[in-house]
């Protein structure tokens, strides 16, 4: 039986192994993405079109 509990215990901790490497390669390439995305967050700009509008509102 023990036998049985050790080829049943490696097998677990393979599966855990194969399953804990996706989630690193998961956290990684969100963290890219995270990072990636606030450093553009910065350089954004408010719409020229909707400064026209507002303008435009208020010389009516």
């Amino acid at each position: 039986i023990r036998k049985q509990v050790c080829t049943y215990d490696k097998g677990l901790l393979e599966s855990w192994k194969s399953d804990m490497d996706g989630i690193v390669i998961f956290a990684c390439l969100f963290s890219a993405n995270v990072t990636a995305f606030i450093e553009s967050y910065k350089n954004l700009t408010p719409d020229s079109g909707d400064i026209t509008v507002a303008l435009l509102m208020q010389i009516k």
